[in-house]
């Protein structure tokens, strides 16, 4: 049998199919015709050859395929008897080759080659990290277009060069590559390359890039890989608030969340925190000069990270403890740095000053209260015995987001004291609620607080707290604050006659006019004072068929003052000796302006002075003789003189009252 095969192209469909052969003896004879050898079949095999003489043949190339050369150096062969195996020359071999019966010559045929040149680069622009990313052993796999099978694999070196190439195993190259060469023997045809191994930090490029080579001209070829490019980023919060605003702890946990992606899978790294003030870009020192750094060691896997396209994705946490925070405005910054382990070398940073993911902030919160009577909506309790407290809390620089809860204590302005009642309780409320904002208000609220009806300051004491560590943010503590404070107030009243007398007569219609020195009343606010008479017995005092009744408004300049309610009445009712109280009550009044605007619809009752035994709001009803009833001295017996010199005197006793109850009366002003 004679076979024909290729070395370079062996398996390449286009194989040679169509060669054609003549066999000859050694006398030039043609042993075989050409019409009886016909070219090869698809495997190769030309026509069997039955009873070839014994002796010495050359087999000559007629034609070759297409892609291949005609060799014009005949095979040399000597038939022998009896079987045997079969040999393999070469037409260009001159050799004699011993063939027995039912052997088998394969013929070689030579390939049209030409040069395919690759090189390997990373792609344009690419942030190439020095000891980190290399070219060096990526490997491309060169197939034939018409079948997809291999035909050799390229390696290339650091510089993207070509360093090695390796033939499968069936291809034999006319031409051996040497170190330095830039391309490569291949026979002509339809090709295409692929990418089997990346360089390091690189990803496999899963493109396909065909070629066709001929044997006129060379194929110059670039392959491009896209660099990894590791990134991280940084999310740094509060280990208890779990946000970016500090605890109100001395000393805080600070959580650095690093998320990385583009790793190599199972690597090792290491991440590097340093914590930096963000308002002098400076290393964070505290107080005592201490800088914090903290260092956490990770290899990302398919446990840990998600794995895509070779590259890992995941994220690490580096945990700064026991930071020491002064209580001031102050905003931390984390730096962060990711190391490759095996060489030591940086190949990413997060270092962004003004980045709020990876600041954290501690606030200095203030807090201001207000309290007021529930009621009054004043600093004035109304006059009931057990009252209400609202204290609206007004705050500044909190945590949007977190909790927090205030507490509220009463305290005795007097005394300084916590407020105690006359059954010996105290007051405390506490209140939880969540900032919606940096700055805003809540309101806390105490109920039926006993609170005596004579003078008494009561000031609400307030601290603010983080709800998740309990710590205290900040407190408002003034006894002497009277934004703070809720008063009861009180008064005395001084009762005369128009003309500062404690005595009137009941023959006609006198004025009374009942002085009030008040205290506690807040300054600006719209009152009235109003001023009722009884007799001491108990009984309102009847004018004209009606009950004696005046009203003053004021508006005090300071929370003590005076204020004067004139009451005119006609005391015919009245006899004589019996003794008439003035009753006052003061009001809050309900102005146009409050009333139109929710806050306050009725008049409020805050002070009553209703002492029926207290002489100094009481006047005495007299009957004195009139002047034209006194007789001359010289008609007046001695008996009778004397009398008269008595009531004389009582006129005197009674002009010195006057001026006594007006110098009281002055000095009450003063005072």
């Amino acid at each position: 049998d004679i076979r024909s095969t290729s070395d370079i192209s062996a398996l390449n469909s286009a194989s040679p199919k169509a060669s054609v052969n003549l066999v000859t003896n050694t006398n030039g004879a043609v042993t075989i015709n050409i019409n009886t050898l016909k070219a090869a079949d698809k495997n190769g095999y030309f026509s069997k050859l039955n009873a070839l003489p014994l002796g010495t043949y050359k087999v000559t190339e007629v034609s070759a395929p297409d892609g291949y050369l005609r060799s014009d150096k005949p095979l040399v062969i000597y038939v022998a008897d009896g079987g045997g195996n079969a040999l393999t020359g070469y037409v260009y071999d001159n050799s004699v080759y011993s063939m027995r019966s039912n052997s088998e010559i394969v013929l070689n045929e030579q390939a049209k080659t030409g040069f395919y040149s690759p090189q390997k680069s990373a792609t344009a622009n690419s942030a190439l990290i020095d000891g980190v990313h290399s070219l060096n052993g990526t490997k491309y796999g060169i197939y034939y277009k018409t079948n997809d099978r291999l035909v050799c694999t390229v390696t290339f070196d650091s510089k993207g060069e070509l360093s090695e190439v390796e033939y499968n195993s069936m291809v034999k190259p006319d031409k051996v590559r040497k170190t330095g060469d830039k391309g490569i023997e291949l026979a002509e045809g339809d090709y295409y390359a692929k990418e089997l191994i990346s360089g390091r930090w690189f990803f496999v490029d899963g493109a396909i890039y065909e070629f066709t080579v001929t044997s006129e001209n060379s194929y110059d070829m670039n392959f491009e890989d896209q660099p990894f490019n590791p990134q991280i980023r940084t999310i740094a919060t509060d280990a208890d608030t779990g946000n970016h605003y500090m605890s109100y702890k001395d000393k805080v946990t600070i959580e650095d969340e690093v998320s990385y992606e583009d790793l190599i899978p199972d690597e090792e790294y290491t991440l590097t925190g340093i914590l930096y003030n963000s308002t002098t870009g400076e290393i964070y020192t505290d107080p005592e000069g201490n800088s914090y750094t903290q260092s956490v060691k990770f290899t990302p896997d398919a446990s840990n990270s998600v794995i895509t396209n070779g590259t890992a994705s995941g994220s690490v946490t580096v945990r700064f403890e026991d930071v020491l925070i002064p209580y001031e405005e102050i905003s931390i910054v984390v730096f962060e740095s990711l190391y490759e382990e095996q060489n030591n070398v940086r190949i990413a940073f997060h270092e962004d000053i003004s980045d709020a993911d990876q600041t954290v902030v501690r606030r200095v919160p203030e807090i201001k209260t207000t309290a007021t009577d529930s009621n009054s909506g004043t600093h004035i309790f109304v006059y009931e015995e057990y009252v209400s407290i609202n204290d609206i809390v007004t705050y500044t620089n909190l945590n949007p987001g977190e909790e927090y809860y205030l507490t509220g204590v009463l305290y005795d302005a007097d005394s300084g004291e916590i407020y105690k009642d006359a059954e010996g309780k105290t007051y405390e409320v506490t209140k939880t609620f969540v900032a919606e904002a940096e700055d805003g208000e809540e309101t806390i609220t105490f109920k039926d607080v006993m609170v005596p009806l004579t003078k008494t300051s009561i000031v609400v004491f307030e601290e603010l707290h983080e709800a998740s560590t309990g710590a205290l943010i900040v407190s408002h503590a003034d006894l002497n604050d009277e934004q703070q404070t809720v008063r009861r107030p009180s008064c005395v009243t001084y009762a005369t006659t128009l003309r500062g007398a404690k005595s009137f007569t009941n023959d006609e219609i006198v004025t009374v006019v009942d002085h009030v020195s008040y205290e506690n009343l807040e300054a600006g606010q719209t009152y009235y004072a109003k001023a009722s008479l009884f007799t001491s017995s108990g009984d309102a005092v009847i004018s004209k068929g009606a009950e004696v009744i005046a009203v003053q408004e004021f508006v005090p300049d300071s929370d003590m003052g005076m204020v004067e309610v004139p009451i005119e009445f006609d005391p015919a009712t009245l006899k004589d000796g019996e003794r008439v109280v003035v009753i006052e009550n003061i009001y809050d009044k309900s102005t146009s302006e409050e009333i139109e605007a929710g806050v306050q619809t009725e008049d409020i009752h805050i002070l009553a002075h209703e002492d029926l035994n207290n002489l100094e709001q009481s006047l005495n009803v007299t009957s004195l003789p009139k002047i034209t009833d006194i007789p001359s001295l010289g008609d007046v017996p001695e008996n009778e003189l004397v009398i008269c010199l008595g009531v004389s005197f009582v006129v005197i006793g009674a002009v010195s009252l006057v001026i006594a109850i007006e110098v009281k009366k002055n000095r009450i002003y003063k005072n």
